[in-house]
């Protein structure tokens, strides 16, 4: 308590530099959280045990749901699809396709949606490539990223009717963009 008060008398000193006025900050909000841990410790341990362990069976259940939803389109409709969603043997709550932009649209329209809708980030990228307004470093960003985010959809299901026509208009306007 007195290193606390001794700090403040230091932060309200006009003469103080940059430098330790930036220590003296770091110092205080440390000696915060250092009191804040020793007596509400265990309280924060247990939370935080109880939110990591919430999510404990979500990935193996996704697992399943992709699993599940790969096996059943390729059994029954390979080339088109099954349209809507079914909902799921196991879980009996969960569509399947969901929680996989790219196993969903697999599931949905089988092999010929999935390949358009592929060659559409397929394109995004190429064109990317090829804008001549850009750096080398910017145009390697700008492709990253696309990569990146067609590997995060490999996860997340963008379903949402406001997600799709981001990623749409988003699409288009890369694609009808002079260069």
């Amino acid at each position: 308590v007195l290193v606390a008060i001794s700090l403040i008398f230091v932060l309200l000193e006009k003469s103080i530099t940059a430098r330790r006025y930036r220590v003296a900050i770091t110092v205080l909000i440390t000696l915060l959280l250092i009191i804040v841990a020793i007596a509400h410790g265990s309280e924060l341990a247990d939370t935080a045990i109880s939110i990591l362990n919430k999510r404990s069976d979500s990935t193996a259940g996704r697992m399943y749901l992709y699993d599940e939803s790969i096996r059943l389109v390729f059994d029954e409709s390979p080339v088109f699809g099954l349209g809507i969603k079914y909902t799921s043997l196991l879980t009996n709550d969960a569509p399947l396709g969901s929680h996989s932009t790219w196993v969903g649209f697999l599931y949905k329209t089988g092999i010929l949606g999935f390949l358009l809708y592929l060659s559409v980030f397929v394109l995004v990228i190429i064109k990317l490539a090829k804008v001549s307004t850009l750096t080398k470093p910017v145009k390697r960003y700008f492709v990253l990223c696309a990569i990146l985010f067609m590997a995060y959809l490999a996860i997340e299901d963008l379903d949402g009717v406001a997600w799709a026509c981001i990623t749409w208009f988003s699409i288009v306007a890369v694609l009808i963009s002079p260069a």
